[in-house]
């Protein structure tokens, strides 16, 4: 968990394999031991708990506030060096690192800022 905490911004996103990346360029993600929060400039617009399983490179998300709150996300994560893949889905765990029309995934990587 300790190689997470810090201060994110997304470098690539996609999802259902369309680029999303423009809809991310003014978000940052901060992670601390307590949770997630997303800012959108100065606003925070979601946050939340993480709950990582690291030796399978899982992820759970689970939004508190803003538009996800009440909602878990499965996910499995890597590192890439100071970068940090995550594919996201509101269904079952994704099982690879890719997304497609047919499943609806999201794929952000993360690049550290702090």
């Amino acid at each position: 968990m300790k190689l997470v905490i810090g201060i994110w911004m997304a470098l690539t996103a996609e999802m259902s394999g369309k680029d999303i990346t423009a809809a991310f360029a003014n978000e940052r993600m901060e992670i601390t031991d307590g949770g997630y929060k997303i800012w959108s400039v100065d606003i925070v617009t979601d946050a939340g708990q993480l709950k990582f399983n690291e030796s399978a490179g899982e992820l759970d998300i689970v939004g508190t506030e803003g538009p996800n709150k009440g909602k878990t996300f499965k996910c499995i994560y890597k590192m890439e060096g100071d970068n940090m893949v995550i594919c996201y889905s509101r269904g079952d765990r994704p099982d690879k690192f890719e997304t497609n029309a047919e499943n609806n995934w999201v794929l952000i990587k993360w690049t550290r800022k702090q």
